[in-house]
């Protein structure tokens, strides 16, 4: 949590401490990087409105989106059984996250070669932002995450999906009409806000009404 709120304040110091200041480009020096990191690091200069894209759009959901839905979550009165569902996939939502993130960013400026300040930054913001709100699909439930590092279990997969079908049968139909209502709104909130300015990383290839059902388990994820 640390590593996004000094990110975010050294983007926003950007207006607040200094006249005309912009972020620094990339000192590139040809002489002294291989020509596969020259080019890398040239490159990454395409990456500087997509930290201030994801930078307003955390800024967006934090102190916009969010607390607009806040009482709305806090205020659904939820079966104990269904309490307790939604509190065991919120721990491993969480510890999955937080491992993946500490393993991911280990990985990204090596693979960056360390050339690319740019694509790091945006990077962290991207992962970071599954924090604020949860995405089952892009942490858990993706099969990428098979293949990719750190990998998931498949099986452990297959359980969480059923997991997740436990919740939503357990949800009561009042409920769960108030839920998918509450989850379809402020995902429309949420694409309006971007209008394609950027996409969440990991979302795959899901069927429409399998990605509003994992929306309404998200919307009951996130808790304070």
């Amino acid at each position: 949590m640390r590593s996004i709120l000094i990110i975010t304040y050294l983007v926003s110091s950007l207006s607040l401490f200094g006249q005309n200041l912009t972020l620094f480009s990339n000192t590139c020096d040809s002489t002294i990087l291989s020509k596969p990191d020259y080019r890398k690091c040239i490159g990454d200069t395409i990456y500087y409105n997509d930290i201030i894209a994801r930078t307003n759009y955390i800024t967006f959901i934090k102190t916009e989106l969010l607390p607009k839905y806040r009482l709305k979550r806090n205020s659904l009165q939820l079966p104990e059984n269904l309490k307790r569902q939604v509190k065991l996939l919120k721990a491993v939502y969480d510890s999955t996250l937080n491992h993946k993130i500490q393993v991911m960013t280990a990985g990204m400026d090596r693979n960056q070669k360390y050339v690319q300040p740019k694509a790091y930054i945006v990077s962290l913001l991207a992962l970071e932002t599954f924090k604020f709100y949860p995405d089952l699909y892009a942490i858990l439930l993706n099969p990428i995450h098979v293949s990719l590092k750190p990998e998931s279990d498949y099986v452990k997969m297959k359980q969480l999906e059923n997991l997740v079908e436990n919740i939503l049968a357990s949800t009561p139909p009042g409920i769960k009409e108030t839920i998918q209502h509450l989850s379809l709104t402020l995902t429309k909130e949420r694409n309006a806000f971007t209008k394609d300015s950027f996409y969440d990383i990991f979302q795959g290839e899901i069927d429409e009404e399998k990605r509003m059902r994992y929306n309404s388990v998200n919307f009951l994820l996130w808790t304070e």
